[in-house]
Parts: structure tokens; sequence; C-alpha cells
């Protein structure tokens, strides 16, 4: 449920007096244990504070995007993480149960916060911060196979969508790093700073750790992996860099790329609505629309599929993605004979990369802004992303394979702010169409003859 400023204006003096009427009485039942039958003085509530200003500066997590301020004003935590009381102390005057101001909680809070300073000093390092790996699958034999292609994923790529082309480059993203790492570094992360802190918490995955799937039953925990620690960190950090009424960057509000009034005004992760083709996730551009409306064509930025570590084993797309060093080019082409059957398509990495392409092209038809030429595919464990160009419609191009220990938020936030026009999208290189490329095969899906030719050691 989503609500204007104007209405939580209007709710926050109700939701502090019902919070301060719950820590009165959490405090009575305290007192009330301990005091004498008969000593009644105790039980007074403390006489009434003067209403404190209406100054959102007042307030430690008071901001434009219409979060609760605390109870507390700011000149009484000057220090967000005090040092906690002695144990005597807290024996003498205890906090109530699940209090925010306990001195244990802080005490926790602040050692985290403390792991955090000289090591993210800025966007970028948050960004690049070291990814938690994922829990194994239950078992080694289970969850191993992908959907099969269906005559709709087929059909979707017509002649003029058709794939025929792959090109692997292993440095697809590379011109992207400069320019995303620019924007990142110039904003600064304050620790001091509790809506920093918030922030920093929504994008850094050890955070989420604790909450995620402890084994993998099925693909939907890889997804829930994925979703937490990837790509909604990226479209938080993609969030803070989005120029909002015409700005710069630079000045976005912190808060306003986890809070807001209307989520959809923003860019995000999103299902896939029930179409022909069905992405495990999109990520999409921000638009704002009436409640309670057909939402319509969404404006789709890029496609996300994702797979268990079962399915995506270590040589599944080892051989696509190869240089051949002889040839003193920084990609290598392939051929791709589009299927014309559902069942002709045997081998796992074909029918991937049909649901890829299908993906990117099967929504093509609505009336979007612009077409769909992002996508990536993970496991948690390895990533891949993929580009499409309406200078090579027939073409997709393949990055390398990044790892969980590859800066993989940095790299899916390179994709989003490309696909949004934040940074400059990839120089892709000409497909190199040699005769072996150009000559007819039988057979369907990624011919091998245009592979490059791996040694016996590879």
């Amino acid at each position: 449920m989503t609500m204007h400023h104007s209405r939580i204006e209007e709710v926050q003096p109700v939701l502090c007096l019902l919070l301060q009427l719950y820590l009165l009485g959490q405090s009575y039942k305290q007192v009330r244990g301990k005091a004498p039958a008969t000593d009644l003085e105790h039980l007074r509530p403390p006489p009434p504070q003067p209403e404190p200003q209406a100054d959102e500066s007042d307030h430690w997590f008071a901001s434009s995007s219409g979060v609760l301020p605390p109870l507390v004003p700011k000149s009484d935590l000057d220090d967000p993480f005090p040092d906690p009381a002695s144990v005597d102390d807290q024996k003498a005057h205890p906090t109530p149960s699940g209090s925010l101001f306990g001195g244990q909680f802080l005490a926790s809070l602040k050692k985290v916060i403390q792991g955090w300073e000289g090591k993210y000093t800025n966007m970028y390092q948050v960004a690049c911060a070291k990814m938690p790996r994922m829990p194994a699958v239950y078992a080694a034999d289970v969850v191993k196979e992908t959907k099969e292609t269906t005559q709709t994923e087929l059909e979707v790529a017509t002649n003029e969508k058709d794939l025929k082309y792959i090109v692997y480059c292993d440095n697809l993203l590379d011109s992207l790093e400069a320019s995303a790492a620019q924007i990142l570094e110039a904003i600064p992360l304050d620790l001091k700073n509790p809506e920093h802190i918030m922030f920093a918490a929504h994008c850094l995955a050890e955070v989420a750790v604790d909450l995620l799937p402890r084994v993998v039953w099925k693909e939907e925990d890889v997804v829930c992996w994925c979703d937490h620690t990837m790509y909604r960190p990226a479209t938080a950090l993609v969030r803070l860099c989005e120029p909002p009424n015409g700005d710069t960057w630079q000045r976005r509000d912190v808060a306003l790329a986890v809070t807001q009034a209307l989520p959809s005004e923003l860019p995000g992760i999103t299902s896939a609505q029930h179409e022909k083709i069905i992405p495990d996730r999109l990520f999409v551009d921000g638009q704002p629309r009436p409640v309670n409306t057909d939402p319509g064509p969404i404006n789709i930025l890029a496609t996300i599929e994702i797979k268990t570590p079962n399915v995506w084993t270590e040589d599944l797309f080892l051989e696509m993605c190869q240089l051949d060093v002889t040839s003193g080019r920084n990609s290598h082409t392939m051929k791709f004979n589009w299927p014309a059957t559902a069942k002709a398509v045997e081998e796992k990495s074909d029918r991937i990369l049909v649901q890829v392409w299908s993906q990117m092209v099967g929504d093509e038809d609505r009336e979007l802004e612009r077409s769909i030429n992002y996508a990536t595919l993970s496991s948690h464990a390895r990533n891949l992303y993929f580009i499409r160009s309406n200078d090579h419609p027939h073409t997709l191009f393949v990055s390398r394979i990044y790892r969980d220990d590859q800066r993989p938020v940095f790299y899916t936030f390179c994709l989003f702010a490309a696909a949004l026009g934040l940074i400059p999208g990839p120089a892709l290189p000409t497909p190199d169409l040699r005769p072996e490329v150009l000559r007819k095969y039988e057979g369907v899906g990624l011919i091998r003859e245009t592979l490059v030719k791996l040694s016996p050691s590879a």
C-alpha cells in the first residue's frame, strides 16, 4: 500500500502517540512488578512534556522520504551509537523488551557499523563488497534439469527476430566499469548518518544472509538469494544515481533510493506480467500510474533468468565462453541454428539460450519506448550478461562468466545503468562472419564446428 507524503504527515502524529503509549505501558508493567502494593506514587505517569517543534532536523531519522521519525530527539542521539550503560545501570533502569534503544541492541549495532568503517566510504566500495556464498543444493542429483523449450518461445522469434549468431566478448562490460565507478565513487557513505546506514544495510549482502534460505531445495531459493544479494542492491544503487526531475544524479537523496511515496516512479525489480514468455524477474523503468487501474505495458529494460547451480554446472557454457587466441580478436563469433520445433532442442545450454533470446524479443510487439537489449543469467555462483543491438538484430553478445567473488553487484549495476542510459552502452564488436560461420549446417542450437577448439588441457 502506498501513501502520498501528505497522507503520511497526517498519520505520523497518531503513530507517534501510539508508540509513546506502548512504551509507557511497558514501563508501567516493569515498575508494577517491582514496586510495593501500597506505593502508588511510582505508578504515576511522568508529567506531560511540551510538544516538540515540527522541525525535521530535530529528528534522527527525519527525511523527505516520509520515514517515521523516532521518539528520541536528535540532540539526545548526537552519537547514533552511544556506549551501552554499565551492567549495574541496566539492572537499575531496564529497557522495555524489544526496545530499539536498549544497551545490548546498540552495542551489537555499533559493532556492525565499526566493521564497516574504513571499509566502505563511498557507494563504489559498497557495490564491490564481498558476496556471501549461497548454500549448496541439498543433493547433487536433484533440480539439475531446466525447462524444456516451448513452441511459444520459438514462435516469438520470427524470421526478423531469430537468433543466428552468438558473439562471445570477454571484455563486454569492461568499457562500462570506468563510468559506473566514477558515478559511485562520487557518492560518499557517511556512517554517522542513520539514513546512509539504512541504505548500506539494503545493499550489503551480509545483512540479508541470516534471513535467506539455509539450504537450496528448488530454484525459488536461488531466486531469493539472487534477489536480495544482487538485484535489489544493484537496483538501490541505480535509484541513487537516477536523475530526479532533471537534476544531476549527484543530488539524489539517499533516503529516496530505498523509500518513496510512489514505488512505480523509480526503476525496480518485478515479476513478469502474465504473457507468453515469463522471465524470473524484470528490471523495469518506473512509471507513475493511478492506483487500482490496469498497469498496461511496462517499459522493460532488462530480463533476468535464474537457474540452480545443479543446472548451470562448471562446464555448461565453457566451450561457448572462449576466445581464439590466434585470431587477435577480443571476441569470437559462433553460428546458432534457430530450432523449428521444440522437441528438436535437446542440449541444456541451447534451451537456456533460446529462453534468454525469446525473453528479450518476445515482448517487443508491445508499444514500448525502447527495445529490450539487456539480459542477465545467474545461478548466484555464476553470472552471464547479454546485450542485443539494433545494428545486429540476429546477434546475441555474451560477456565472460562472473563468479560470486568477482563483484556481481557492481557488474549488475553496470548493466542496469547502461539499460537506463545513465552511462553509455558498450561498443559492440562487429560479428566475424567468416566462411565457417556463414556455412549452412544441419542440427539446431549452437553449432559446434564454429566453437573455439579447446586444447585437451582446457
